[in-house]
C-alpha cells in the first residue's frame, strides 16, 4: 500500500510539472502591438490538452499567429502540440507567408510524430499596416469576421490537416481591411461541437450567432465566447477549446 501511495505521488507530481509546462508554452493572455490587441482562451476537456496557441512577432514588426487542434487528448496529444510550436516558431524565421509556414511545419512534424495523429492548423499573418492581415488553413474550421453586432464567417482555403498527405499545399488567402473596433475570430472545433442535453450540437451557426450577440464595451470577445458556449453544453464538452480574437485597433 505504501509504494503504490509513494507510486499515486510521483504520478500526480509528474502530472503537475507537465501541466505547468505546458501553459508556460503559451502566450500571454493577452497582447498588444503594430496597430493589433490579440487575446486567447484555452479551456482542456482533461488536464492535458492537444490544442495550442502561439503568438509570436514578426521581424517586421506584425505579427505570426497559431492556432492548432493536434488529434487526440491527454499525455501524447500535449507532446505533439509542444513539437507543433517548436516547428512553427522555426518556420516564422524564415518563411514568407502563412501557407509557407503550414508547409514546413508539415514536413517537419512527419519527421517527428508517430503515425496515426494529425493536426489542423491556421496560420495569420497580422501586418502592422492598419487592418490587412493574410491566413492559410490546414483542416481547420473556418474564422469568424466580427465587426460591431454582426458576425460572418469567412470561407478560408483548406489544405489538408497536417500529417495527411505528403508535400501538401497551403493556399494564402488575404482578408478584407478590417477598420478599427473589428476582430477575426479563430478557434479549434471542440467550440462548435459543444453538444446541450438534446445532444445538439452548436456548429458554426450557433458559434457565430453567439458571436454577434452585443455586449458592453470593453467585454472579452473569447472569455464572454467560452461562457456561452459552456453555457450552452452545460459545462459538459467532449473536446477542447480554443478561441482566440485579433482585433484592428486604432494607431
Amino acid at each position: 500500500a505504501r509504494h503504490l501511495a509513494e507510486r499515486s505521488r510521483v504520478i500526480e507530481e509528474d502530472l503537475r510539472r507537465a501541466i505547468d509546462v505546458e501553459r508556460f508554452l503559451l502566450p500571454e493572455p493577452r497582447v498588444e502591438g503594430a496597430g493589433w490587441a490579440i487575446e486567447h482562451v484555452y479551456r482542456p476537456v482533461e488536464h492535458l490538452g492537444g490544442d495550442f496557441v502561439d503568438v509570436q512577432r514578426r521581424p517586421n514588426d506584425g505579427w505570426a499567429v497559431l492556432l492548432a487542434d493536434v488529434s487526440g487528448h491527454g499525455t501524447t496529444a500535449a507532446l505533439t502540440s509542444v513539437m507543433t510550436k517548436t516547428s512553427f516558431m522555426r518556420a516564422i524565421a524564415s518563411a514568407d507567408s502563412p501557407g509557407t509556414v503550414l508547409a514546413a511545419m508539415d514536413a517537419e512534424l512527419s519527421q517527428v510524430v508517430p503515425p496515426g495523429q494529425f493536426v489542423t492548423a491556421q496560420v495569420l499573418f497580422l501586418r502592422p499596416d492598419l487592418g490587412k492581415a493574410t491566413i492559410a488553413s490546414a483542416g481547420h474550421p473556418y474564422p469568424l469576421l466580427l465587426r460591431n453586432d454582426f458576425a460572418e464567417v469567412v470561407e478560408t482555403h483548406n489544405g489538408p490537416p497536417l500529417l495527411v498527405e505528403h508535400d501538401a499545399h497551403y493556399p494564402d488567402m488575404d482578408l478584407r481591411h478590417l477598420h478599427a473596433g473589428e476582430s477575426i475570430l479563430l478557434y479549434t472545433d471542440g467550440a462548435i461541437e459543444a453538444a446541450d442535453d438534446q445532444h445538439q450540437r452548436l456548429r458554426i451557426e450557433g458559434l457565430r450567432s453567439l458571436a454577434a450577440l452585443p455586449r458592453n464595451a470593453g467585454d472579452s470577445v473569447v472569455h464572454t465566447l467560452l461562457k456561452e458556449v459552456l453555457t450552452h453544453a452545460r459545462s459538459r464538452l467532449n473536446d477542447d477549446v480554443a478561441l482566440l480574437s485579433a482585433q484592428c485597433c486604432a494607431r
